[in-house]
Order: structure tokens, then sequence, then C-alpha cells
């Protein structure tokens, strides 16, 4: 074994660019990071070559002093934070005190700076390994200007990864995108082989940030979406909501940022599908430009060295707010598209009949028990109004199919079962019961169910509060506000449990005569059948009955 030794300086540089430098976007964005913490209000960036030969950035900054030129390009030197306390409130894009040094012992860079007070600017150049940084008097408008050039020329298996001038630069072009839309007041330009390719006025109102947003994300985008405006107990949620007529095949459309800074979280991807399951198809991904601005001691962003990854102090909190919020600002929506805001149904072509056996779906005969299942319910009512069972499995049960309003097909143990949903809610969560006293809770964000008109809201209304569920009505909308204690509890033991909106809205399906536009989805419908199946230990008291394919065709020919 070799004796252990301290690691020089340079070479700890390399391994921390290593993971700061990926390719020449990262450059570009722990540069623009810096413009920004400066104060810059203005930024110009040049590239040649997809970033490989050159990356230029100009700002109008608050520039840097000669007697902190060299230390600027030191290992772990920054001027963002200074104690412990620091770290646990971060405000500014950087804080780690990597990325020049970094930067610099894998390029041939050079950083050029004046300050307001300053009669001349003042440059320091460094190559590579070498470190040794040389100070020079340049003339230079107040700011900064840093060059770097020949990225990766000194570390030949890192620059023989790099992808062609064109991909790079679509990368480039992306974290260029991703700082516009968090920084309206900054004016950026970016050039490209000398060619100008983006140019982002600053703006200063309203109006003018959707014509940035319009140009990051598209004019068909703005067209189609919403302004989410929020602010709940220093906690501030705005941007802008792709409408559920507004779907796409990728995520290329969602921008998320905390505190000005663009992350990627698993929490946060989770609210927002959560949100949008019931309103696009399956398969398809909603778009979004959303800004969450919290205190930042609620906030961990010194996960990972790019800065993408955060951690909050309470992540069930920022969950729920989000779902809530995203639920809220669609069903407010939905008169401007009414026929979207309705959950989106699947197509599927007809297939061979045959027939249902009862048998144990295995994977191996998922696809025959589709078709047999299909060709049962062919006899009743066509092919056209015919979808296969979503085939959702757990805890032994699998969710075939909703009959009418009141029942549910399921299978177990190689049975049909016809279950009563009414019976289910009621044994799941017994303290919608009448005879059961419960403290109300009131939601962080209310729920909106849509009705037929102002009769069917307050129809609606009464009849939830026979369980506990207390609500208000302005026209046509019910507005959840208040639930049972309990239930909140038991809906929030996980993110895949219960959901409060797809509770009322079963109850009302078993209990109310009340016209309901709004309607939840065969997915979310089904998620919390069985999930309420799974919880329950004793099914005693479950109104449910063992079916053969002949009497359930006789369930399906009866009428509602």
């Amino acid at each position: 074994m070799q004796p252990i030794k301290k690691l020089d300086t340079q070479l700890a540089n390399q391994i921390a660019a290593g993971e700061v430098v990926e390719r020449p976007a990262s450059v570009v964005k722990e540069l623009l990071e810096n413009s920004l913490d400066s104060g810059a209000n203005r930024i110009d960036i040049e590239i040649s070559s997809g970033g490989s030969s050159l990356i230029r950035i100009r700002d109008n900054g608050s520039g840097i002093p000669k007697e902190q030129l060299q230390l600027a390009l030191s290992p772990h030197a920054t001027s963002k934070i200074s104690s412990l306390d620091d770290l646990d409130q971060i405000a500014s894009f950087g804080f780690r005190g990597e990325a020049l040094s970094s930067i610099s012992s894998v390029s041939k860079f050079t950083l050029s700076s004046r300050t307001q007070d300053a009669e001349q600017g003042w440059q320091a150049e460094v190559e590579g390994r070498e470190q040794s940084i040389k100070l020079t008097p340049v003339p230079v408008a107040e700011g900064t200007r840093i060059d770097v050039r020949e990225l990766f020329f000194n570390t030949p298996a890192r620059r023989r990864f790099l992808r062609t001038d064109k991909t790079e630069y679509s990368h480039i072009e992306e974290v260029v995108r991703k700082i516009a839309l968090a920084n309206f007041t900054v004016a950026i330009t970016l050039k490209h082989n000398g060619r100008t390719s983006r140019r982002f006025r600053a703006a200063d109102d309203l109006m003018q940030q959707e014509q940035r947003v319009a140009a990051v994300c598209g004019k068909q985008f703005l067209e189609h979406s919403i302004r989410l405006q929020l602010q709940h107990e220093g906690i501030e949620l705005n941007g802008w909501l792709a409408l559920p007529n507004y779907h796409r095949s990728q995520n290329d459309g969602q921008f998320f940022y905390v505190n000005n800074r663009p992350v990627k979280d698993k929490v946060l991807n989770h609210a927002i599908r959560q949100a949008y399951q019931q309103f696009i198809p399956a398969g398809r991904v909603p778009a979004y430009v959303l800004y969450l601005t919290i205190d930042p001691r609620q906030v961990d962003v010194n996960v990972h060295p790019t800065k993408h990854e955060v951690r909050f102090h309470d992540a069930r909190l920022i969950h729920d707010l989000l779902v809530q919020a995203i639920e809220q600002a669609l069903a407010e929506g939905k008169e401007l598209v009414d026929d979207q805001f309705m959950p989106a149904q699947k197509t599927h072509q007809p297939q061979q009949n045959h027939h249902y056996s009862g048998n144990s779906l295995s994977e191996n005969s998922l696809s025959e028990s589709h078709q047999a299942y299909r060709s049962l319910l062919q006899s009743v009512h066509g092919d056209e109004n015919i979808q296969p069972p979503l085939m959702q499995k757990s805890n032994g049960w699998l969710y075939l199919s909703r009959i009418n309003d009141q029942y549910v097909l399921l299978e177990r143990q190689q049975e049909l079962v016809l279950l009563s949903v009414a019976s289910l809610l009621s044994e799941s969560l017994p303290q919608l019961n009448a005879d059961i006293s419960v403290e109300p809770l009131k939601l962080l964000f209310p729920e909106i169910i849509v009705c037929e008109d102002a009769a069917d809201a307050s129809l609606a209304s009464s009849e939830l509060a026979i369980f506990g569920i207390a609500s208000q009505v302005s026209e046509s909308k019910l507005t959840i506000v208040h639930v049972p204690t309990d239930m909140n509890s038991d809906m929030n033991s996980d993110m895949n449990s219960f959901d409060i909106k797809t509770v009322c809205l079963e109850l009302l399906r078993c209990h109310s005569k009340a016209a309901i536009k709004t309607q939840a989805s065969r997915e979310a419908s089904a998620n919390l059948i069985i999930n309420m199946l799974s919880a329950l230990v004793d099914l005693s008291e479950l109104e449910q009955q063992t079916i053969t394919p002949e009497k359930l065709l006789d369930v399906f020919n009866a009428k509602p």
C-alpha cells in the first residue's frame, strides 16, 4: 500500500473540476451565477465552437478589487458565506468557492475586472496546472469579464467525451434559457460563433415578463396557460401553469425555481404529477414555469456540487401546498377550457373475443385477460364504449372496472368480486360516520369541485356536511374547507395514500343526486379503492359478493 500523503492544490482542483465542470454548459452556468451574485443587470455571453474553444462572459456587476483577484482564483475562496450560520441561510447562487479555481485548472483562463471606485481594471491570467497567476493592468469597463479558452486542453480524456459543437451549444442554450426565466430584470445576450442567437431584454412589468416566457417556452404555452399567485405563511408560489389542453410528450417545458434557483427535486416533481394526473392523458406531461420563494433556512441547497438538488425541512408542507394550489388553479381555469377540464379518456383498438375464466392474472396472461374482460363487456355495450381493465393490483386485489356509481368489479383469489364503494368508504374512514364526533380541520388549501349549477352545488354541500365535511358555495363551485381531523391524518400518511378531493368526489358519486362536472380520473378512483382495501384488516363488514360472468352481465344490463 502506498503511504498516505496530502494532494497538491492543482491535483485537488482538477478532482473538484470533475464534479463542477462536466461540459462547457457547466462553465457557463457557474459564471452566470457569479455575475448574478455580483448584482449585474446586463450579461453578454460569447461562445465559439460549442464552448470548447472559447467561453466569454461580460457583466456590469460590482467587479473584483485588484487585491482580491488572486484570492478569487484560490480553492474554497468566496464572498458569499463566512460561517456555518451563513450556510444555513444561503441566499446567493454560489457559495462553495470552487467554480473559478476548478474552471481555471482545466482551461486557459483570464479574469478582467474593475470596481466602481477603481481608476483602472486589472487582469488575472492562469493556465491549467501552472496555477501561477499573472496580474496586469487593463482598460476595462466596470464589472467583470471572464475568458475561458481551450477547455480541457490539459485533460485530453475529458475533452474526448465532449459531443459535437451543436450538441454542446444546445446545452449552453438550455442553461441560458433557465437563467433568463428566473432573472427578468437582467438583460442577457447570447452569441455563438459571432452570431447572436438569443437576446433577452430586461423585463420590468408583467407584460414584458410574459414576452420573455413566450420567447423561452413558446407562444403556444403562454396562450394555453394561467397565472398562479399564492402566499401562505411566508411561502410564495407564483408562475404559469399550462392548462390541461396543452400537454407534451417530453418534460422540456418544465421549469421550477426555488428562491430563483433552478432545481430538480423528487418531492416537487411528485406533487406536480399528482396535481395534473386527473387532467391529462397517461404518458403525457404538463408544462409549467413556477417559482417557489421560501425562507432560506427552510431549504438546504448544499446537497450536490451542481446545486440542482435541494432538501426541504418540511417536505410534506411543500408537497401539499403544491398539489392543492395547482389543482385549485386548474379548477378555476376550467371555465377557459371546459371540454379539456374533464379527465382524459384513453382509446383502445378492439381485440379478439375470449371468455373470462376467472383465473388469477399473472404477467404472462395479462394480455389475454384484457381480451376476455373486453369481450364480456362487448356483449352489452358494443365496441365504441369499451375500455379494458386498469389492472391495478395491491395486496391480492386486482381492480377491473367501475360498475354504475355504486360498485366496483375486482378479482381476488381467482374469483370476481362485486364491492360496494359506499361500504368501503364507511369502513375505511369511520370518522365520516355521523355518530362519531371528531374535530374539524381546516385544509391548508381548499379543494374546488365544479357542479352543473348553483342548485347542484348547494345540494352537494349539504350532502357532504352529513359526513362532517364543511364547504362553501359560490355559484356553481363547491369549495371544501374543513374535513374531519382523523380523515386528514389518514390521507396524509404518505404521498400515495388517500386523496381528500377523490374521497369527496366518491362520496358524492355514491350518495348525491347533484350533477357534478368535476370527476376523479379512473386511475385516481382505482388507486383510492385499492389503497383502502389494502389498509383494511377486517373485510367482513364490507358489502361484497362473489359473482359469475353470467350474473355480471345482469348487473351491467341493470339500470343505475
